[in-house]
């Protein structure tokens, strides 16, 4: 009898966390609607909070791999992860309003990005990896984040 119980209560817990998992899903597809379906953002402009406003981007870069160390050349090759962030007052939300969702995370071409040029130390073709394949995230106060692989090359004479 304690098995049988503790098989419908299984089987139970289960479904609530099928539910659960829906009911995120719907939160995430009303919230995606929200921002990006009622025109209340544009990724083809500059998102500024007043006229006389201007987004300040953050940059944040982390080695991820030393590829080459060439001390005859004076070279050295490095993958590196750039992170992005910055804040779009056309991305805010009540996580109330949708179940709780305090961050989403969607495709790249959603929202706006900032232009970036590496300068300097360029000199792979492939060095900038093609940022349309990773994807954004947002917080429900319009924090915006998108992080890439970059890959560098430095000369350092003496």
């Amino acid at each position: 009898m304690d098995m049988y119980a503790f098989v419908i209560l299984f089987v139970y817990s289960g479904l609530l966390i099928v539910c659960h998992c829906m009911d995120t899903y719907n939160n995430s597809i009303s919230l995606y609607k929200y921002l990006f379906k009622n025109n209340r953002h544009n990724p083809s402009i500059v998102p500024k909070c007043t006229n006389n406003d201007h987004v300040t981007v953050y940059i944040n870069t982390a080695i991820r791999e030393l590829v080459e160390l060439n001390e005859k050349f004076q070279l050295v090759r490095v993958k590196l992860w750039v992170r992005l962030q910055w804040r779009d007052c056309s991305l805010t939300w009540s996580p109330g309003d949708f179940g709780g969702e305090e961050g989403i995370i969607v495709p790249y071409g959603t929202l706006w990005m900032p232009d970036l040029a590496m300068y300097e130390g360029c000199s792979d073709e492939a060095n900038m990896p093609d940022m349309k394949e990773y994807r954004a995230s947002i917080m429900y106060n319009g924090f915006s984040e998108i992080s890439f692989p970059y890959n560098s090359n430095a000369s350092m004479p003496y």
